[in-house]
């Protein structure tokens, strides 16, 4: 305001024209006024709108971790039961006399199935693979919780012929097929993450598995 009252009271209009009346100083620093208000406006606009865009960025970004919080809640809930399963080291029984260095005679396969879960599993059905062999050891339909767990089987009529270096790394693949109480089907393959099933009976598949998704929502 002060350098305009300078400009204005300074101001000597050029040779031959008369000096602006007061009005006219009036109606052009109204209009430069004008301008710069309305720059002002612009400008206090714009960052509103940057404010109010800010915050609905943090707002939906704040609702994405919401909703990926209570999916992984859902997902640790609905995995529970199965993620509390897992079979111990396989227990095999060697004929004594053996087939030399590299192999032996193996007679039967014992795993242990344990439920540290808090409702029994149901539907149980395990397949052993290794060495170029299938197998699905017997055992309970049912295994309730607790540490003593459930034991299948195989005895083989005739001494089945294992490599000794597959034996003594255990390089054997044990998958287990349950139900939960939740009524969920799952596999388990060597105690590693559960996977929800379409097919509920593995037997007369020839050990093809078809899942629908893992624990964490991935397609397999």
């Amino acid at each position: 305001m002060l350098s305009a009252l300078a400009v204005t009271v300074g101001y000597t209009p050029p040779a031959g024209h008369e000096r602006p009346k007061i009005t006219d100083w009036m109606q052009a620093w109204g209009s430069v006024a004008a301008v710069m208000a309305g720059l002002l406006a612009a400008l206090a606009a714009a960052a509103l709108l940057q404010h109010e865009l800010t915050e609905a960025r943090a707002a939906r970004d704040a609702a994405s971790a919401e909703r990926a919080e209570a999916e992984q809640e859902r997902a640790a809930h609905r995995t529970a039961n199965a993620r509390a399963v897992a079979t111990r080291r396989p227990r095999i029984e060697i004929k004594k006399d053996d087939e030399g260095p590299d192999y032996v005679m193996v007679k039967s396969f014992r795993i242990k199935v344990v439920n540290f879960g808090a409702t029994p599993i149901t539907k149980v059905e395990m397949l052993v693979s290794g060495d170029g062999e299938d197998f699905f050891p017997e055992g309970p339909s049912e295994v309730s919780p607790g540490d003593n767990g459930a034991e299948f089987v195989e005895v083989f009529d005739v001494p089945e012929r294992y490599s000794r270096t597959i034996l003594a790394r255990q390089n054997l693949s044990v998958r287990l097929w349950f139900t939960d109480s939740q009524q969920l089907r799952w596999m388990i393959k060597d105690n590693g993450a559960p996977t929800e099933q379409i097919l509920p009976n593995p037997k007369g598949f020839d050990g093809a598995v078809v899942v629908r998704r893992t624990a964490t929502g991935q397609d397999e």
